[in-house]
């Protein structure tokens, strides 16, 4: 199944492994890992992920009409190419993610950048 990460997220399946993407990016799931695929659909019924179904795995050849590539040959849909979060405020994301924040995903930088500090200063 292809994954299109709506927002950051960060998972994890119920055998420990770790999921984490920014917003924008898609992925490709072995449909018979099935940790893997229970996690995307969780995150799908929470709304940060939307389900596309199968990979194209026939061809590697690709139209470009509707899909753009990227630096390592992937091709991504064009409109999801366009919806990319700033470096900056990924890396907050991120963080506060290691640090255990549950981010709302309306917060921006400035947000961001407060709840990290108060994490960081209560450890």
């Amino acid at each position: 199944m292809r994954i299109e990460t709506l927002d950051y997220v960060s998972g994890r399946t119920t055998d420990g492994r770790v999921y984490s993407a920014m917003q924008g990016a898609v992925t490709d799931v072995d449909d018979a890992d099935t940790g893997m695929v229970d996690l995307m659909r969780s995150l799908a019924a929470r709304g940060l992920v939307r389900i596309h179904g199968e990979p194209d795995t026939d061809s590697d050849e690709r139209d470009g009409d509707d899909e753009a590539e990227t630096k390592d040959g992937t091709a991504q849909p064009a409109e999801v190419k366009q919806a990319r979060l700033d470096p900056q405020e990924a890396a907050l994301r991120v963080r506060a993610d290691e640090l255990g924040i549950k981010v709302d995903r309306r917060w921006g930088a400035e947000r961001l950048r407060a709840e990290v500090a108060r994490a960081e200063a209560a450890q």
